[in-house]
């Protein structure tokens, strides 16, 4: 009895050890995914200012996935700079999950003009 119980046991551990690993895989794999085709690349972050801010940028810095963070699960941000007379840069916000989720480009804009505007 004693036997069989422990038999059982084991094969449920077995089960739950498989179950954990196949849903890390899959959620693993689920940001790799969305991290390859939303926000990071390039023409992501000028559509998206485009988009927001109507102006035409140049992608500075990408750096892309971060490697030393989580098995290069966090993306570090992105610079862009504008093509008017003014080249005013821009930092592009990137989450962990690859998305873009913001800029500063009011605050480097108020900068900019400042610092135009200095006697």
């Amino acid at each position: 009895m004693k036997k069989d119980i422990m038999e059982i046991l084991g094969i449920l551990t077995g089960i739950f050890f498989v179950t954990i690993a196949i849903i890390v895989v899959g959620v693993w794999m689920l940001f790799n995914r969305i991290g390859n085709y939303v926000g990071h690349a390039e023409e992501d972050q000028i559509r998206y200012v485009e988009k927001y801010h109507g102006i035409q940028v140049e992608v500075i810095d990408n750096p892309g996935r971060e490697p030393s963070s989580f098995g290069g699960m966090i993306f570090e941000d992105a610079t862009v700079r504008t093509l008017d007379t003014e080249q005013v840069t821009i930092e592009i916000t990137i989450n962990v999950s690859g998305h873009i989720s913001g800029d500063d480009y009011e605050e480097a804009k108020r900068r900019h003009d400042d610092k135009e505007n200095e006697p």
